[in-house]
C-alpha cells in the first residue's frame, strides 16, 4: 500500500473516531479534541547525537474518552522500538505508551490516561523517541506539544 494511501486510510479512521457521537452526547465535539505535535531529530536527543533521520508525530486528544491517537512518521531510520516518554525536555523519562513496530506511519490507539497521565501531557512533559540498533538510547526524539 502506497505512503500516501496509509495517510489517507489513517485520516479516516482518526475523523471516524473523533466524530463519532451518540444522538444524547453533547460532549464529542471540536471544543473536546486537542491536538499535540512533535518534531523528532537527533539533537533533542538526552545526550544529542549526529543522526540526520528526521519524524514527526501528531497525537490527537480526545477529552471527553481520556484516549488519544498519535501518528507518528519517520526517514532516514529503521527503528527497533519506540516509545511515549513522561520528562520534560533535556530530562530523560520512563516508558508510558510503547509503539507497536512498524514501517512509516506508526499509530498508536492508548487506553484511558489517568489524570497523572493527562497533566503530563499538557504540561509538555511527554515525548515521542525512537530507537535503532545504532542509538538504542533512542536515535530521534521530540517533545509533545499543545497546538
Amino acid at each position: 500500500m502506497s505512503k500516501l494511501i496509509k495517510v489517507i486510510v489513517i485520516a479516516v479512521v482518526l475523523a471516524a473516531l473523533f466524530t463519532r457521537c451518540d444522538k444524547n452526547d453533547d460532549n464529542n465535539n471540536d471544543d473536546n479534541i486537542t491536538i499535540f505535535k512533535a518534531t523528532l531529530v537527533g539533537s533533542s536527543e538526552v545526550p544529542p547525537n549526529p543522526s540526520t533521520a528526521t519524524g514527526s508525530t501528531t497525537l490527537t486528544y480526545n477529552e471527553s474518552t481520556k484516549r488519544f491517537v498519535a501518528v507518528t512518521t519517520y526517514t532516514g531510520i529503521t527503528p527497533s522500538a519506540g516509545h511515549i516518554h513522561n520528562a520534560a525536555v533535556g530530562e530523560n523519562g520512563g516508558v508510558v505508551f510503547p509503539f507497536v513496530m512498524s514501517s512509516s506511519p506508526i499509530t498508536l490507539e492508548s487506553e484511558v490516561l489517568t489524570q497523572e497521565q493527562i497533566d503530563e501531557l499538557f504540561e509538555g512533559r511527554m515525548y515521542v523517541n525512537l530507537h535503532t540498533e545504532e542509538y538504542p538510547g533512542g536515535e530521534i526524539r521530540g517533545q509533545l506539544i499543545k497546538q
